[in-house]
């Protein structure tokens, strides 16, 4: 066996390791309260979720995993959930009554930070910033696990975040970045974070 068969199989071998655990994080979904979904089986299994005491709300619900598809943290209406689902901070009032009003986006170059996107009340007026957002880093899963910063404002106008996708490297690879996408307030203009 030469050098290059052997660095090729521990290559192959990272790879299929980390994509093991990228999809562990994948197979489990939090959908507001007390929905859940596990893929972890191959098909989909409906679970309770987190009880976040809003009857049936899906608006302004996300949440995010580890590897092992534990909870990290959670935001359900105008309260953030840490990963014993107890509630530990709560958002700008209104927080809640849009569809888009909440987004996790991983800080890049970290592994524990995340952007938590918010949209406050404000009516319909450009010049009170309504999209927020928070600083979240997270020591592990469980109760106690996170410590918020924020929040901090984005742009006056912007209403809702619509979406965040991975940036894509020149050759193809995933990136650690991130594009942001928000929407203007009162047209049909988008903005693109990086």
């Amino acid at each position: 066996m030469n050098i290059s068969n052997l660095f090729s199989g521990l290559l192959i071998l990272c790879i299929f390791f980390n994509l093991n655990k990228a999809q562990s994080q994948a197979e489990k979904w939090y959908v507001g309260n007390n929905i859940s979904i596990d893929f972890s089986s191959g098909d989909p299994v409906v679970g309770n979720g987190i009880n976040l005491g809003h009857g049936d709300l899906t608006e302004s619900s996300t949440a995010i995993t580890d590897a092992n598809g534990d909870l990290l943290f959670a935001v359900g209406g105008d309260k953030v959930y840490d990963g014993g689902e107890n509630p530990v901070r709560s958002l700008p009032n209104g927080t809640w009554n849009v569809s888009n009003g909440t987004m996790i986006v991983p800080v890049p170059g970290t592994t524990n930070e995340y952007y938590l996107t918010v949209l406050r009340s404000g009516g319909q007026s450009a010049s009170a910033p309504m999209a927020q957002y928070y600083q979240v880093v997270v020591s592990g899963t469980g109760s106690g696990n996170l410590t918020l910063t924020g929040p901090n404002n984005l742009d006056t106008n912007l209403t809702q975040s619509q979406a965040s996708v991975p940036k894509i490297n020149a050759d193809g690879t995933v990136s650690d970045e991130y594009w942001w996408v928000s929407h203007e307030m009162c047209n049909n203009n988008f903005v693109v974070y990086a």
